[in-house]
Parts: structure tokens; sequence; C-alpha cells
């Protein structure tokens, strides 16, 4: 989201910048014009000021999947042993966090790309894509989560326990989870051991009154409609 809390700065100064500038023309209007810009201008500064509230609200929530659409499958296209128990292993882990999500794994084929409320897992090619151990995509639509993938390392030595890590920390990702600053949580950006603040998030994220959908009209002029990658 940090995308978004730029431009929300933005056009907070920029609201301000206004405010200055209108009450520096007001000082050298005569009364009547006064009055007259007075009228006209407080809806507008009351209605921007509402809606900056709004959105920083907004803002302020991770992003989460909508209401509706928590019935999420990991579809494991690796046609890898190894990370097909890294994956399965990170659903259980994420499932017991208590989240009003509910997962459910299988093994599947084909390409990775944003298929709704299957979250697919396919092998990338790190000779293209640069190194990496795992990399997470989520699209975003007024701060809910429209479809996210995952793509694991295809040719790197990686430990089973270091899979299983990075399986987790990536899904955590795909469930709407930033980057976390405490260098023991399993979503710090180089993964932790620790899931307690993760699965504190995780509920917090999806465990919460949504708002009307009139409520996201400024989140989507800030940059709320995204596309996120999360390279691990």
């Amino acid at each position: 989201m940090t995308l978004g809390w730029l431009a929300l700065s933005s056009f907070v100064a920029m609201l301000a910048a206004f405010g200055v500038r209108f009450v520096q023309v007001a000082r050298r209007a005569r009364p009547a014009e006064r009055l007259a810009l007075l009228g006209v201008m407080t809806p507008t500064l009351v209605w921007l000021g509402i809606s900056s509230f709004t959105a920083t609200t907004v803002f302020a929530n991770d992003a989460h999947w909508p209401a509706g659409s928590r019935d999420l499958v990991v579809v494991d296209q690796t046609g890898d042993h190894s990370w097909q128990h890294a994956s399965e292993e990170a659903v259980e882990v994420w499932n017991a966090a208590g989240a009003d999500l509910r997962l459910t794994w299988e093994t599947g084929t084909g390409d990775c790309g944003f298929d709704g409320t299957r979250i697919a897992v396919c092998l990338g090619d790190t000779r293209v894509e640069g190194p990496f151990d795992g990399i997470s995509h989520d699209t975003l639509s007024n701060g809910h989560i429209q479809g996210a993938f995952i793509e694991v390392c295809g040719d790197c030595r990686l430990d089973q326990a270091r899979r299983t890590e990075v399986m987790i920390h990536e899904l955590g990702h795909a469930l709407g989870l930033d980057h976390s600053d405490d260098p023991n949580s399993i979503m710090w950006f180089e993964g932790g051991s620790e899931f307690d603040e993760a699965y504190r998030n995780l509920r917090e994220s999806h465990d919460h009154q949504e708002h009307a959908s009139w409520q996201y009209l400024l989140f989507s002029w800030l940059g709320g409609n995204e596309e996120f990658e999360n390279r691990h």
C-alpha cells in the first residue's frame, strides 16, 4: 500500500495548499465577494475533508479478500514433490490462523495467472526474472484482492525447511499481508519462525465491517486499484 499512501499524502498536501490559497484570495475580496466565495468553497472543502478521512480509513485496512470470495483453493502446479509438500503445509499453517478464510489444497497443471479464488503455484525461471526464492502477485480492486498467484524457483537448491518457509511467506502475501518489521515474524522480508503477529494481522484484515461502495471512490483515484509483486 506504499504507493497509495504516497498518493494520499500528495492529495492532502494539495488540499492544504488549496486552503491556504483560498484564505489569501478571501482576504483581498470585498465582503460580498468573500461571502460568495465562502458559500461556494465551504461545502467543497468539507466534502474533500470527509473524502480524505474516508480514504485514510480504507488505506488503514490491509488488503484482503472480499466477503463472498474467501473460499480459496491453492493449486500447486509445480509438478515438484518437494514444493507440493511445502505448499500443502503452508495451507495448513494459514488455516490455523483463525481468519475468515477457508483454504483447500490440490495439485494441477498449466501456467500461472490471476484466476479468481484459485491461487496457483508455479515454477518460475530465475534466468529470466533474476534470482529469487519466491514471488507473489496480487491484483487489487478498491482494497480487495481479486486474484493472486505464486512463483517459486525451479532451478534453486533449497532444503525442505527453506521451501516451506518461502511458501508460507508468499502465501501470506497472497492472502493480503505486507512485510513485517519484526525479524522473528514469518512475514519479515527474509522470513522468520513466529506466526502470532501474522495470524493477528490476517484475522484483523478480514474481520472488519466492509465500507460502503462509495467510500472506495477516492481510494481508487489514489491508486487503490493496483497490481503488487513481492519478491522473496
